[in-house]
């Protein structure tokens, strides 16, 4: 394929950025923001520091359970959608109160939020301190050819545990690039997964009435193959430079991090 007619996969990125930007947006004058330590690194190639300051951001926090002391009286978190995340913000919240310290508080969950959550965030009695909304960061753009949800929850949670939740993750993904680089016309899947997800992305595509592209597709094919068809690949040894970093310190998000 020639360069000129590769699929431009930065679209994606504008895509996350200017979602994020309406939430921002949404809660006026300066705001902490407090990151989930999983989101940090995917976060910071779809976004990056100076953009998150001209958006009003003034600090920015990882999540923990203990307190943060100080900062704004906006607060905003970027987690996903776990009891543990939600468990700790409403440490942080009861911690305001004990303070007596007035602040207000958004929760963006990336990719949705689940019921689950808001039943913990009930129980815990923060509930109504909360607005709670869907931040859709689906595929991160690695490099021009690599797309991945950065998600280490899928494979559990779905083969380990027979829990479909992630799926409909996958299948909004797919949604998103076809809104961007038009209707893919081949597709291919091996897998129970591969099945499912496919019909939740013609689902999602007649209930979110997405039209198809007028322009030519990007893409011609996608190929969707289960985890659980080859397992034996990803216990191999890997024979490049690049995988003998990532067996000893594991790369995520395209990057290694090294300990102090």
């Amino acid at each position: 394929m020639d360069d000129s007619d590769f699929p431009d996969v930065s679209v994606l990125k504008e895509l996350a950025r200017e979602q994020l930007t309406i939430h921002l947006g949404n809660f006026y004058g300066k705001k902490d923001l407090v990151i989930d330590p999983g989101l940090m690194t995917p976060l910071d190639r779809l976004t990056g520091l100076q953009f998150l300051k001209q958006k009003g951001v003034d600090k920015i926090f990882k999540l923990e359970h203990k307190e943060i002391l100080g900062g704004c009286d906006q607060r905003v978190y970027v987690v996903r959608p776990e009891v543990k995340s939600m468990r700790n913000i409403a440490a942080h919240i009861h911690s305001d109160k004990r303070a007596a310290k007035l602040r207000k508080y958004r929760v963006l969950m990336v990719p949705r939020r689940l019921h689950v959550c808001e039943l913990v965030l009930e129980q815990e009695g923060v509930f109504g301190s909360v607005q709670i909304e869907d931040l859709h960061i689906g595929l991160i753009p690695l490099d021009r050819d690599i797309l991945s949800l950065e998600n280490p929850q899928l494979l559990n949670s779905f083969f380990m545990e027979g829990d479909y939740t992630w799926l409909h993750t996958v299948a909004r993904s797919i949604v998103n690039i076809q809104s961007a680089f038009g209707t893919i016309p081949n597709v291919y899947g091996q897998g129970h997964a591969a099945k499912i997800v496919e019909t939740l992305v013609n689902t999602l595509t007649s209930e979110l009435g997405e039209k198809k592209s007028p322009l030519q597709h990007k893409i011609g094919h996608i190929v969707l193959i289960d985890r659980d068809v080859d397992y034996v690949t990803p216990l191999c040894s890997q024979v490049t430079y690049e995988g003998l970093l990532d067996d000893i310190f594991e790369i995520k998000c395209g990057a290694i991090e090294f300990g102090p």
